[in-house]
């Protein structure tokens, strides 16, 4: 996950504020599909098969992308000071008014207050695809 910000001539979410990778990771995703065939022989030259496809047979539910709009203002990318946190840098990992960021709004050169940190950030905006079930039929000669 990344911290993206507005970028005044390219827009929204084209602003890096921290580098590539530093919100973490989203969780991960567990996948159990099966597929299954039977055939059948009509003549010596004639063959048909019936097969079922389950998808994500357990109906699991991850989240496979998160909103990375960190702000939805003109910001200038963070320079992480060495050993300091980024997050702390940047209010992420303590979410409340009274937090001052360290990031800086390409506008007027001021601080960005945690009022105009997107209340969206790091939300799930996409889940896997729900179980879904597929039949076929092939016939070949």
């Amino acid at each position: 996950m990344n911290y993206f910000g507005s970028h005044p001539t390219y827009g929204a979410g084209e602003a890096s504020i921290l580098p590539r990778g530093s919100g973490g990771r989203t969780p991960f995703v567990h996948d159990f599909s099966l597929k299954g065939a039977v055939g059948y022989q009509l003549s010596r030259d004639m063959n048909v098969e019936l097969t079922i496809d389950m998808l994500n047979m357990m109906n699991f539910a991850g989240v496979t992308a998160v909103d990375e709009n960190y702000t939805q203002e003109n910001v200038l990318p963070y320079t992480v000071v060495p050993g300091e946190n980024p997050q702390s840098a940047v209010c992420a990992d303590t979410p409340n008014a009274s937090c001052i960021t360290k990031v800086i709004k390409s506008d007027d050169n001021s601080f960005l207050p945690a009022s105009q940190i997107s209340p969206n950030f790091k939300q799930p905006t996409a889940y896997q695809p729900p179980r879904q079930v597929r039949f076929g039929i092939r016939f070949s000669f």
